[in-house]
């Protein structure tokens, strides 16, 4: 299992709310599938998940489960124990990777002591079940094969409060979320603002608004493109949106409001913005939208919460948040307030604006294929030091 050239058959577990499927994918399925896609044809990968309601995306080994007795610990639990039902019938894998999920892992792990688990930290370990007490995270530290986490501010999510005797650095790493930069060289770019995101208030997509909206109608010749739902589907629109609609109404000849789009046509609209705003007031893990606009060229405007700096330092304009204005209103009014200067700047500073598409181009480390190849890594190490404790 250690030697150099070995390629561990992977299983892949995904949370039970993420849909592997080209429309609905959200962010840890479309994660889950670059790692599939893009590894060395040889790697032997399933992925297990949610029924579908429809195909899953192609070039993908999918195995639908039905989660089992859901009413009695939840969805995801009830995954886990239709997963290792599964593997009563199915040939073993080599390593098991549960994506975002803690509880899910230490249940595999504790069901399954001899099969390597991996848990891959999407989010904030401390508000999530099976990782929130210190005692949990030490549980993982302890009896896992190895934890990976889209950026260094969840590795240090996961070790708040471990005492230096707990913690192996050997069995964590970090690995930066990646993009496929799907352009071969800089476009030109139009007069176009885009708000990407999860209609919610953490992502802070109505004070963005509030402040382009403030601003638009000083500048007829451009126009904005939002795009999102509350969920990675098309659905009846939330409060929050109707909110959102309200605010931009005075300046709604210069708007699109595009609801839930698939990944095609984001993309699209990403290629074409000359500005994008990601506007997260949470500490964001990773997330792709800023990614996405650094990897199409666009001039980024965002802010410092959680991973944000990791990849936005020195490629894009970073806002400094005070961490309370998603609880105090005179906090957020400041953010809009400041968030409406840096885009009249880069909306009237051409030579501003194209510095910023420049060093988002030319400077990008973040692309799927070398996430790819460092999880690659990740799993290696992880495996040449696993121990069957059963033997």
């Amino acid at each position: 299992m250690a030697g150099a050239s070995f390629l561990p058959y992977t299983h892949i577990l995904l949370p039970h709310k993420e849909v592997m499927t080209d429309q609905n994918a959200g962010a840890i399925a479309s994660i889950a599938a670059q790692n599939v896609r893009l590894s060395s044809p040889d790697q032997k990968f399933t992925v297990l998940g949610r029924q579908l309601h429809g195909p899953p995306m192609p070039d993908i080994t999918y195995q639908p489960l039905a989660p089992r007795h859901s009413w009695l610990s939840g969805q995801n639990i009830g995954l886990a124990r239709a997963y290792i039902h599964h593997l009563k019938s199915a040939p073993q894998p080599d390593l098991v990777e549960v994506h975002g999920r803690a509880q899910v892992a230490r249940y595999i792990c504790q069901k399954r002591p001899d099969l390597p688990v991996v848990l891959y930290l999407h989010n904030d370990p401390r508000e999530m079940k099976g990782a929130r007490n210190i005692s949990d995270r030490v549980w993982l530290m302890t009896h896992l094969a190895g934890i990976i986490c889209v950026s260094e501010h969840i590795k240090q999510c996961f070790l708040d409060g471990l005492s230096a005797a707990a913690v192996d650095e050997a069995k964590i790493c970090a690995v930066l979320n990646g993009t496929t930069r799907h352009l071969c060289a800089p476009q030109p770019k139009q007069n176009r603002i885009l708000i990407i995101g999860r209609m919610v208030p953490e992502k802070g997509i109505l004070p963005a608004c509030r402040a382009v909206a403030s601003i638009l109608d000083e500048h007829p010749d451009w126009c904005l493109d939002v795009v999102g739902g509350r969920h990675f589907k098309t659905e009846t629109p939330s409060a929050y949106e109707e909110q959102i609609a309200q605010t931009l109404g005075p300046v709604q000849t210069q708007i699109h409001l595009h609801g839930f789009q698939p990944a095609s046509v984001t993309q699209g609209l990403q290629d074409k913005a000359a500005i994008s705003i990601v506007p997260s007031l949470w500490d964001e893990p990773c997330g792709l939208t800023g990614l996405e606009a650094l990897a199409a060229g666009s001039a980024l405007l965002t802010t410092d919460r959680g991973g944000i700096p990791e990849y936005a330092t020195g490629r894009a304009e970073i806002i400094p948040l005070t961490g309370t204005e998603l609880s105090d209103a005179e906090a957020e009014q400041k953010f809009e307030q400041n968030l409406a200067t840096h885009l009249r700047l880069l909306m009237t500073n051409t030579a501003a604006r194209e510095k910023l598409q420049r060093q988002a181009w030319a400077d990008f480390p973040f692309t799927a294929e070398n996430m790819v190849v460092n999880t690659a890594k990740a799993r290696q190490a992880f495996l040449s030091r696993f121990t069957n404790p059963a033997l």
